[in-house]
């Protein structure tokens, strides 16, 4: 009859390990896909964004202005950052037709920095901007869609290509 307590007490304790397993991993899934309603911003009149989940670093958007019209957000005065868990700093990273800001030793910074000619993107901790396609992609970051500020993993949004034109990101219009 004892072997019925020992079965019993295996299957209780099975029982707990697999609530507590089952509920790290829904917690995980659940932390890769955060909303943030920018239209809290335009009470402010500034905005901060903060990636997620990325090895050695996060990215940060700051805009002093983010306004909400229908389903476009336009941002006013932004300035995209990378921060470095390693070296504990933040660098602004800017972007003109294609080039970025080696000045600040941004190759130490991001590991492998990629930059294509006609299209504007960085590689390592990401944004990719693709000009020809006409869209954006944060892998494992960020994406604005709409209202909201959405954390996930390889998604990509349809910009407009003032993006890419205007220098140093002044303005950008997220659709």
């Amino acid at each position: 009859m004892r072997w019925w307590y020992w079965l019993l007490g295996f299957l209780v304790l099975m029982a707990f390990v697999s609530v507590k397993v089952g509920l790290k991993y829904y917690n995980l899934l659940r932390s890769a896909s955060v909303h943030v309603d920018v239209t809290q911003a335009g009470k402010t009149g500034s905005i901060v964004l903060t990636s997620k989940n990325t090895k050695g670093g996060k990215w940060q958007l700051k805009a002093k202005k983010a306004d909400l019209k229908g389903s476009i957000v336009t941002l006013e005065d932004v300035e995209l950052l990378y921060c470095s868990e390693r070296i504990k700093t933040c660098v602004k990273v800017t972007g003109e037709k294609g080039k970025i800001d080696r000045e600040k030793k941004m190759g130490d910074l991001f590991g492998d920095v990629k930059v294509m000619s006609e299209d504007w993107v960085i590689t390592s901790q990401h944004l990719v901007w693709y000009e020809n396609q006409n869209k954006a992609c944060f892998p494992g970051d960020f994406v604005l869609k709409g209202r909201y500020l959405v954390f996930g993993k390889d998604a990509c949004v349809q910009l407009d290509r003032e993006l890419v034109v205007v220098e140093h990101l002044k303005r950008a219009v997220v659709r």
